[in-house]
């Protein structure tokens, strides 16, 4: 399954992308989120992550 990337204006700093994909998905996920919404909600976190320094807010 795929679901398409979220666009960024610009990419910052890659640090913590895959563990806010993986909170954002795994949230979605556990509470019954359809595979898609879930990939989604990863995606979403994954994208807000890479805006900003370092691998937390």
């Amino acid at each position: 399954m795929h679901v398409p990337a979220v666009r960024v204006e610009r990419v910052v700093d890659p640090t913590g992308a895959g563990d806010a994909f993986a909170a954002g998905f795994l949230a979605a996920w556990l509470t019954d989120a359809a595979p898609a919404d879930a990939l989604g909600s990863g995606a979403r976190l994954g994208a807000l992550a890479v805006a900003k320094v370092g691998g937390r807010p």
